[in-house]
């Protein structure tokens, strides 16, 4: 918890305030075991993105297998045309259990609508107006990574910015270690020696 002197600067002070947020959780960074901790909490995010990931992509390929499934067993050609109302009835009550079946359902019946019923040979045949990969886009159907995308430069980031805590909180501590009078002393010589004067020989 932060004191309350810290709160008032975060609200009288922002950039004050911020300094001393960094470097207490620079100083954090110091201790041995938060190399450990730090490495377990990001292992546990990739964990968690991974299942998350691995469970999505599980719903979006079992309501593609019903889809399959339902007009595969809807036969083809005219056995295709007679089923089609078991089909769609079939798909829009699928539609009801996830987000991912709906999807499904609801690209089927803007494909159905571009159905047209051929019956020159005397038996009626369902084809297509317009190709069924026009609806059936990943895009379209909300499949892709959506959020997860952003995940590999999320861990970029998080890594850059632990890397740049871990050199302030190395910085202060080697600044806290040194013996105030030497560093006095120190930057009283640099000071003189950027004031010598230069000796310039011609020839």
């Amino acid at each position: 918890m932060f004191p309350v002197r810290t709160i008032l600067q975060i609200a009288f002070d922002p950039g004050e305030a911020t300094v001393h947020v960094i470097t207490r959780l620079a100083g954090a960074l110091v201790s041995e075991a938060s190399p450990g901790w730090v490495s377990l909490g990001l292992l546990v995010g990739l964990i968690f993105a991974l299942v998350r990931l691995s469970s999505v992509n599980r719903l979006h390929a079992a309501a593609f297998e019903f889809l399959q499934g339902s007009l595969a067993k809807a036969g083809r050609d005219g056995a295709f045309a007679k089923t089609m109302d078991e089909v769609d009835a079939a798909l829009k009550q699928a539609g009801q259990r996830d987000t991912a079946r709906k999807a499904v359902a609801t690209a089927w019946s803007k494909c159905r609508e571009t159905h047209i019923i051929d019956e020159t040979d005397g038996t009626p045949v369902i084809r297509n107006a317009v190709r069924p990969s026009v609806f059936f886009t990943l895009e379209d159907l909300g499949f892709g990574p959506g959020w997860l995308r952003i995940l590999p430069n999320l861990f970029v980031a998080i890594g850059l910015f632990l890397t740049f805590l871990g050199l302030i909180a190395a910085l202060s501590q080697v600044q806290e270690q040194l013996d105030p009078q030497a560093l006095s002393r120190l930057r009283t010589w640099r000071v003189s020696l950027a004031l010598r004067p230069r000796n310039s020989s011609c020839r």
